[in-house]
């Protein structure tokens, strides 16, 4: 089981915080985002962009480090038992 939070916007549109899913194999976090777009599918038009890549105001952390920065990006693994944190962009001044 992964345990993924959803923050701000997101948290609203999931509906429950956190949400589990089940992962029977480490999968690559570009299968884990399929997977919440096909269990959550309210989620979409806010995670993905067009050609069905995570748009980028979405920060998407695998225990707590940012995909976006690890050298194989969303071909990382997930495995159970690991925290996910999903979340849009902050700003502020």
């Amino acid at each position: 089981t992964c345990q993924s939070q959803f923050i701000g916007s997101l948290r609203n549109i999931a509906g429950h915080h956190p949400v589990e899913f089940e992962l029977p194999a480490p999968v690559s976090v570009r299968d884990l985002i399929r997977k919440i777009l096909v269990e959550l599918p309210g989620l979409e038009s806010e995670l993905v962009i067009d050609q069905g890549e995570l748009s980028a105001h979405i920060n998407f952390l695998v225990n707590g480090r940012n995909v976006r920065y690890l050298d194989i990006d969303f071909d990382s693994l997930v495995t159970g038992g690991d925290q996910v944190s999903i979340f849009p962009a902050l700003g502020g001044g």
